[in-house]
Order: C-alpha cells, then sequence, then structure tokens
C-alpha cells in the first residue's frame, strides 16, 4: 500500500464484533481490497480495528517513503511496526526515497526500516528501490531483509557511482551499488527492471569489464525477463551490444532508449526461445520487420509505431488530387508465431496493410488509424489509392483487433480532413460499412469532413456496431463542413443513432474554443432536447454532451 505507515492514524471504532461479523468482515475485506482504489484503502483501513488488522493482513505491497522531518521518520518506523505486528506480510516491497535530503539521512532511515522488515522474516519476493544510496551496508540490509528476491525494479541509478547514485564518487572496492546488489541477487533472479538507468558498460567501455551490465547478467542463470530504459542519448551503441549479446536465455525482453535499431537486432538473434519483445522507442521499419521475421519463437512484439516503405510522389503532382495507386510494394513478413502486435501510435493505412499476416491467430491492439495529409487530395478528397487502403486496413482489424480492456481511451479514426472519394457513393458511409466488422468498443471520428449526410450514414451504420460503448465526433477538425449548425438535421441523426444503437452508452461533440456562434447554439440546444427526449425511448439511454 501506498506508505501508510506516513500516515496518522485516527480514532478507530470499537473493536468489539460478534462471531457472524466477524466471519463476514474476513470473507468481504479481501474481496474490497482488490477493488480499492488508494484513497478508498485508506478510508477502509479506519473503519474499525478489526477491518485494520483483515486489511493489513491483505496487503501485498508495501511502498515506503522517505519522510522530510526526524519526527516523520519515527512516526514511519512506528507506523510500519504496527502493521506487521497486525499480521501484514507483504511480497512486493518498494522503497521511494526521492525527496532532497541528504545521503546519511536516507542511509540511515533506510537501515532502520530494512531492520524491522528482516526482523519479521516477510515473504517477500519483488523489490522497488529508487533515490535510495546503495552503499555496502544498505545492501547487505536489504539481501537480510529481501533474502528471496527473483524481482528487482531499480529507478535512476547508474554503474558509474558507488552507492548507485549521481552524488557519490565511483565505484570502488567496497560491495556498492547496483553491482553487489545484482551479484547478491543473482542467482534466485527471474525478473530485472532497470529505468532510466546509466554507465550500464561501468567505468570501462569494454563489453566484458566487470562492474558492467553484460557482466553481472551473466551471473543471473535464472532470469527470465529484462526491462532496459535509459534518459536519450546518455547510452553508446557499445553498452547495447554488450548487454544483448550475452546470448542470455530470456523469454521476455524490453529495451527503451535511442539507438539504432538496425545495428541492435542482429544481437538478439543470440537470444533463442525469445517470446516477447517490447521497443516503446522505435518506429519499425519494414527493414526492421525482415529483420523480426527471424525471431522463431516470438509471440508478442510491442512498438511505438510501424512504419510503411515511402513512395515519393511524381515531381509536380501534388496539385493534381487523386492520383493512381501507386505500383504494389512487397509485404513486409511478421514473425511465424507471432500472436500479438501491440502498437503505442496509431499506424497509417499503407502501414497496416503492408503487414503480411501470419495464418494462425492475430491480435492487433492500436490506438486508431491515422490518414497521412499527404493522402488528401488538392480538391480536399482522400485520394483513391488511400481510399483503398484505408478500406483494407479494416479487413486487416476485422476478427483480430484487440483492445486494452484496462485503457478508456476511444479508437481514433483521423481522416487529416479530407472528404470522401467520388468512388464511394455513400460517402464515408463506406467507411463505416467496413468498420462494423471490426468489433471497437469506443470509436473517436475526428479531422474528418463529415456533412449531415455522412451524419445519417452513422445514423445507418454505427447502431449495428453492438460493441460500440462510446463515440466520438469532432466536426470542426479538418474545416466545419455545411449541416453542422442544423439543429434540426441534428436532432434528427442523433436521436436515430442514440436510440437504436444497444450497447451505446456515451456521445461526445467536440467544439473548438473559437467555434462558429450557430455551431456551439445547435450543439447545446441539441443536447438539452436529447435529455429529455432519451429517456422516453431507452430505459438507459447514453449520456451526450459538448465539450
Amino acid at each position: 500500500m501506498d506508505n501508510v505507515a506516513s500516515r496518522p492514524q485516527p480514532g478507530l471504532a470499537p473493536t468489539a464484533v460478534s462471531n457472524e461479523s466477524s466471519t463476514l468482515l474476513e470473507v468481504l475485506v479481501p474481496q474490497l481490497w482488490q477493488r480499492l482504489d488508494s484513497w478508498d484503502f485508506r478510508a477502509l483501513r479506519i473503519c474499525s480495528r478489526e477491518v485494520l488488522r483483515l486489511a493489513d493482513r491483505c496487503t501485498d505491497t508495501l511502498k515506503l517513503k522517505c519522510a522530510s522531518s526526524e519526527a516523520e521518520r519515527d512516526g514511519v518506523v512506528a507506523a510500519l511496526c504496527r502493521m506487521l505486528a497486525r499480521g501484514c506480510r507483504p511480497r512486493k516491497l518498494g522503497l521511494w526515497f526521492f525527496r532532497a535530503e541528504l545521503p546519511a539521512t536516507k542511509i540511515a532511515f533506510g537501515l532502520r526500516l530494512l531492520a524491522e522488515l528482516q526482523a519479521s522474516s516477510l515473504p517477500l519476493t519483488k523489490l522497488q528501490l529508487g533515490g535510495l544510496p546503495l552503499t555496502a551496508a544498505v545492501v547487505r540490509a536489504i539481501v537480510a531483509a529481501v533474502p528471496q528476491a527473483s524481482t528487482l525494479q531499480l529507478f535512476g541509478y547508474s554503474l558509474l557511482h558507488c552507492t548507485g547514485l549521481p552524488d557519490s564518487p565511483r565505484p570502488n572496492q567496497d560491495p556498492s551499488g547496483v553491482q553487489a546488489l545484482l551479484r547478491h541477487a543473482a542467482p534466485r533472479l527471474q525478473k530485472l527492471r532497470l529505468y532510466n538507468t546509466t554507465g550500464l558498460a561501468g567505468t570501462s567501455m569494454l563489453p566484458a569489464a566487470p562492474n558492467g551490465l553484460a557482466s553481472l547478467l551473466l551471473q543471473c542463470s535464472r532470469l527470465e525477463s529484462l526491462r532496459l530504459s535509459f534518459p536519450d542519448n546518455q547510452e553508446p551503441l557499445a553498452s547495447y551490444h554488450g548487454i544483448l549479446s550475452t546470448r542470455l536465455c530470456l523469454s521476455h525482453l524490453e529495451v527503451g532508449g535511442e539507438f539504432d535499431l538496425g545495428d541492435v537486432l542482429p544481437a538478439l538473434l543470440g537470444i533463442r526461445g525469445l517470446a516477447a519483445l517490447q521497443l516503446p522507442s522505435h518506429q519499425l521499419q519494414p527493414s526492421h520487420m525482415r529483420q523480426l521475421a527471424a525471431f522463431t519463437a516470438l509471440t508478442l512484439l510491442g512498438a511505438q509505431g510501424i512504419g510503411a516503405a515511402g513512395v515519393p510522389l511524381p515531381e509536380g503532382t501534388e496539385e493534381l488530387g487523386s492520383l493512381p495507386a501507386p505500383a504494389p510494394q512487397p509485404l513486409v513478413p511478421l514473425p511465424a508465431l507471432l500472436q500479438e502486435l501491440a502498437l503505442v501510435h496509431a499506424p497509417s493505412p499503407s502501414a497496416l496493410t503492408a503487414l503480411q499476416l501470419p495464418p494462425g491467430p492475430l491480435r492487433l491492439q492500436l490506438p486508431g488509424i491515422t490518414v497521412p495529409a499527404a493522402d488528401k487530395g488538392a480538391d480536399g478528397c482522400l485520394r483513391e489509392s488511400a481510399a483503398e487502403a484505408l478500406l483494407a486496413a479494416c479487413r486487416q482489424l476485422a476478427g483480430r483487433f484487440c483492445e486494452d480492456e484496462d485503457e478508456c481511451s476511444p479508437f481514433e479514426l483521423d481522416l487529416c480532413g479530407a472528404a470522401p472519394p467520388p468512388s464511394w457513393p455513400d460517402g464515408y458511409g463506406t467507411l463505416f460499412a467496413a468498420i462494423r466488422p471490426v468489433g471497437i468498443r469506443r470509436l473517436a471520428i475526428q479531422a474528418v469532413s463529415l456533412t449531415l449526410y455522412d451524419v445519417d450514414a452513422l445514423v445507418r451504420h454505427l447502431p449495428l456496431l453492438e460493441r460500440l460503448l462510446g463515440l466520438e465526433l469532432h466536426p470542426e477538425r479538418g474545416g466545419l463542413v455545411g449541416g453542422w449548425d442544423n439543429e434540426l438535421a441534428l436532432r434528427a441523426a442523433l436521436l436515430v443513432l442514440c436510440a437504436e444503437a444497444p450497447s451505446l452508452a456515451d456521445v461526445t461533440i467536440f467544439v473548438e474554443e473559437d467555434a462558429d456562434e450557430p455551431l456551439l447554439e445547435a450543439a447545446l440546444q441539441v443536447v438539452d432536447w436529447l435529455s429529455q427526449e432519451l429517456p422516453t425511448l431507452r430505459d438507459d439511454p447514453p449520456s451526450v454532451h459538448v465539450e
């Protein structure tokens, strides 16, 4: 929990509870504990002494922060002792010492906390550290308090300093710093996460330097999962090569930072059995994807985004509007066993359709589709080739699109303010029909020239999206299209949509701050009217509002 020891404990309700109530609490409190956020945790803990005892026994994660005064630090230690006495047995420990206190103060406080934790012989297996100087004494205390650590997460440390922090000297002969902690944890370590870590090569630029990360990882014989995240442009390419060429037996690898991915990928081929690869800082180009296709065991691939092979427009054709489709490009292969491709940024339709999808089941997790500005012709319409790519992208997603259940963000369809091409007689209704098989739950239509005819297409197609929960409309992005300020037409379109879409729970019309007065007035009037009419048509009408 979130440094509960640093908060004063108010007066608690009487402890006397019947046997029946006690039994009920023993069932309810663990269930509630899994579902409440941190603020509700605090309210639950102070209900009564019995609830407090049960809540502490449910605590699986203990986060302790450095306090700013001696009195507060004493209070933290005392409260920690009370929690442990009530039966708190966490498996995960976080020590967050990011306050601007003197290193000596942090060290002394950290040693006090670790001594109390060691005395209780806790089943700790996961450890998070940030800001705590890793002196030799602190490392020994950590090893004594968490002797069976299988997961280690370090935030903001450096292998170039003896305590792992920038305000300390270079490493010396003392068993301190990140190196000493890793050597102690090596026999049992299964997961290692290094965030904003520097000095990977240690004090030498040689790949096999004894105090570099590559040599340390060779001692971690049970390591299965490794995450490396670095401040931008602070690690030389040799550091990556040294680490990734150690032929670790990893199943999961995540590497973030600015480096030439094409130079590093060959080193990864030596990691046999790699099943999950996350590259959150990189836009995968077709050349990268061809290299990744050689990963025969890869089932999960994550990246910032994917790019398509550029096809330059003939000189002078920018003014011509729609162009004929360029010559087909070779398909970009994916690893044969890939089961999930997860992207942070929305790809273009051409990048998505260029993927040669494997024959087996594949989940595509992406935040949307973005049409590049170059795909909008001088006539304001989508180029024909771009329109075909957009429909093909929808076909790629059908049966494969996977939404992140933890995210509430909508699938964003950004059409760069373009109108539908002449080849779509139903306007954007052609696109809405292609979207239906994708099974989207939340949809945002952005930067698209939606006429009220297209809103009518929404009415005809989107109610058939049985899973659609939320819809966002951005009528002004890309230029206001006539008809949105017609209150009666907007009423009719949205009334049918809200009344017939079976799962729709939320419709939002986004209006820019400098919107035309008729548009804003019409939108507000329609929302007010719908709030009165919809309850007469549905028991659970969607919420309609303007932002």
